[in-house]
């Protein structure tokens, strides 16, 4: 007989719109109340089989997971809870167990487990800002020159002799306030730390006459077994000829810390003032309400050691004070473990080198191994799991891909005139900007388009010109030509009269000669001109009319 499923979907959808866990169970068949609370908070998958847990990473999938967490620390980069998840989620995807991997796969509460698992290796810490030059100097080298010359300092000295400003033991002596100015006000240590003293400086910091007075508060406050050790920040403001030749005086042996080592080397760094701060910034919260002067209200001078004296008595306690020198190795001296806590930038020769990232080195990142490649890796205790792991980090840097934001809008100053605006007000003051940057922007294309079509009207217009003068042109040629050619005629046509006239005129007076002559023969008549040539013997002519006889009776 085949057992039928319960019907999980419809139940964990009748939860979703409204109905309660207990009620779903109870209407629904083969429904528990438990799975369906885990079905719908999705812990487990919706039609996952009741048995054992699917496993999803094997041992060597984790150690490999832990050596890429331990890699990317050692380059510097913090792996948060969404990285780790996408990490593991990539090895499970990469080695899918044969139901495959769910999509919820890995929850918080699998992070968590899997974190407890290795509490050795992984902790969850806050990270914290390292400057540039603290980061320079927190060397292996460093801190081990510093460990030599304290060890020899510290030897054979009480562990209520060694200071901090405070002693090794857990006693602190009270503090002194420094503010900015000349004048002391009456009562501001009233309220303060029993014992409290007070300094005034030009700028509220420490300089060499003020260190000189405190070391005297010091060595009154110290008991008179001697020699003592005071480790103490080296910045140069703290020291002066005549603090130096008191402490030798009194047999106070002052050791400075190497610079820029103060946040992993310096006791009060490393325990006490991270406690005093987070008191102290509760304090400052509470405060108007304290002293009922309004929301607004801020701490003056008049207020600073009222508000520190229980910070103080919180974080100088007993424990805090020694787990400072027990975290720097200072008491019991420990240099492994200053080495440990430190942050920045570690020697080669201390940084732990994965074991399957060196094997990784020597071979194919591809893994494609021989039969006796694995048995080679195996006898050097290397899981095959997580060769793979590390080699998919390798490869692909396990990062994950983050999409492009688009840019956003911005209101700038010259929108806002200088004005404190609402995100309503902001919001109408870009919408009017935008208006009118667009109406701008059609101005402008309108603009555009005028001396467009302008230049082409300018274009049309002197093209028509051109095309008119060319026009004319031709015009006045052509009528040159034809006045030319009239020209031309006339003047033929006027040597055609004048050669005509001349034709006539000869004709005409050849006729009057002939006529002439003809009248002068009938009347017997000789021309002037001839008759002084009639003595002259002539030759014998014919008449004219005797030859026109001829020629007619010829024809």
């Amino acid at each position: 007989m085949t057992k039928v499923e319960p019907p999980w979907d419809q139940a964990v959808d009748a939860v979703m719109h409204g109905l309660s866990i207990r009620k779903a169970a109870r209407i629904f068949p083969g429904v528990e109340r438990e799975a369906l609370r885990r079905r719908v908070h999705g812990l487990v998958d919706m039609h996952a089989k009741p048995g054992r847990r699917a496993v999803y990473l094997t041992r060597g999938h984790e150690q490999g997971v832990l050596e890429v967490v331990v890699a990317r620390a050692h380059m510097g980069f913090c792996v948060e809870e969404p990285e780790l998840r996408f990490i593991i989620r990539q090895c499970a995807l990469a080695n899918p167990p044969p139901a495959g991997v769910p999509p919820g796969f890995p929850n918080k509460w699998w992070i968590g487990r899997f974190v407890k698992r290795h509490k050795k290796e992984l902790s969850w810490r806050k990270p914290h800002i390292l400057d540039e030059k603290r980061a320079q100097h927190s060397t292996e080298e460093i801190v081990r020159g510093y460990a030599s010359r304290l060890e020899p300092v510290v030897s054979g000295v009480a562990a209520e002799h060694v200071w901090n400003c405070d002693e090794t033991a857990g006693g602190a002596i009270p503090p002194m306030y420094i503010f900015a100015g000349e004048h002391r006000k009456l009562g501001w240590l009233e309220d303060a730390v029993v014992g409290s003293v007070c300094a005034m400086t030009e700028s509220s910091n420490i300089n060499g006459n003020v260190f000189f007075h405190w070391l005297k508060l010091f060595v009154n406050n110290i008991g008179a077994v001697r020699p003592q050790v005071l480790i103490m920040d080296g910045h140069f403001s703290h020291l002066s000829q005549q603090a130096v030749e008191f402490a030798v005086a009194n047999s106070i042996k002052l050791f400075l810390l190497p610079s820029h080592t103060s946040h992993f080397l310096q006791p009060l760094d490393v325990s006490v003032f991270r406690t005093f701060k987070h008191t102290y910034n509760d304090a400052l919260a509470s405060f108007p309400k304290m002293k009922g002067l309004g929301d607004a209200a801020l701490p003056t001078r008049d207020d600073i050691p009222a508000l520190t004296r229980v910070p103080f008595e919180k974080a100088f306690s007993p424990t805090n004070i020694r787990r400072g020198f027990f975290k720097t190795g200072i008491f019991p001296f420990n240099v492994d473990i200053i080495l440990e806590m430190m942050v920045g930038s570690l020697s080669t020769q201390h940084k732990m080198q994965p074991p399957h990232y060196a094997a990784l080195e020597t071979s194919a990142f591809d893994l494609q191994l021989s039969v006796r490649q694995k048995q080679s890796l195996q006898r050097q205790g290397l899981d095959l799991d997580a060769l793979n792991v590390v080699a998919i980090h390798a490869k692909k840097l396990v990062i994950p891909q983050v999409k492009p934001r688009s840019r956003g809008a911005f209101v700038t100053p010259s929108m806002t005139e200088g004005v404190l605006l609402t995100s309503v007000e902001m919001r109408e003051v870009f919408n009017a900007h935008a208006e009118l940057k667009t109406m701008r922007a059609e101005d402008t294309e309108s603009n555009r388009l005028h001396r467009y079509m302008k230049r082409l009207e300018a274009d049309r217009m002197k093209a028509t010109k051109q095309q008119t003068a060319k026009q004319e042109l031709m015009e006045r040629r052509e009528m040159r030509q034809e006045d030319v050619a009239a020209l031309k005629a006339r003047r033929v046509e006027q040597r055609s009269d004048a050669a005509q006239r001349r034709i006539e005129g000869k004709i005409a007076a050849r006729n009057a000669k002939e006529a002439q002559q003809a009248a002068n023969h009938k009347s017997g008549r000789r021309p002037a001109a001839l008759e002084g040539e009639a003595s002259k013997p002539q030759r014998k002519r014919r008449a004219l009319h005797d030859i026109t006889d001829a020629i007619q009776n010829l024809s």
